[in-house]
């Protein structure tokens, strides 16, 4: 589960709780479930996409970092076992990101590319869920 939907569910008392993310999801599910000890007296769930603005790009593959230090381990006997998989420099592929609180980046970068013919160049900072 992604941030890309809204998850609400209406206890039967007409309280209602809000959430985005896979675990406030399970949090949900949890209040859902105690909240259901009479099987007549039912809450709903509403899951709705978040809105946001697409846009399509490429990612680009520069480095493999260390995850502690950031450093890079290019010159390292892991640096060269990964760089000969599918990932090595220059490697890319096409992605949509999804700017889902902030729109207002998204337009700053097609202004960019449309007024001064300048593109932006990102880190990709995968985030570890477990």
């Amino acid at each position: 589960m992604t941030d890309a939907y809204e998850i609400e569910y209406t206890f039967p008392s007409g309280e209602q709780i809000e959430g985005t993310s896979a675990g406030e999801l399970e949090e949900l599910l949890n209040a859902g479930e105690r909240a259901n000890t009479n099987p007549s007296k039912v809450g709903t769930w509403r899951v709705r996409p978040r809105k946001g603005h697409v846009t399509k790009c490429r990612l680009v593959f520069a480095d493999w970092r260390d995850r502690k230090t950031g450093a890079s381990i290019y010159n390292t006997e892991a640096g060269f076992e990964l760089s000969v998989g599918f990932l090595h420099a220059g490697t890319s592929f096409p992605v949509e990101v999804t700017f889902l609180d902030t729109p207002y980046i998204a337009e700053e970068i097609a202004a960019a590319m449309k007024e001064r013919g300048a593109f932006p160049v990102f880190d990709l900072i995968v985030e570890d869920e477990t």
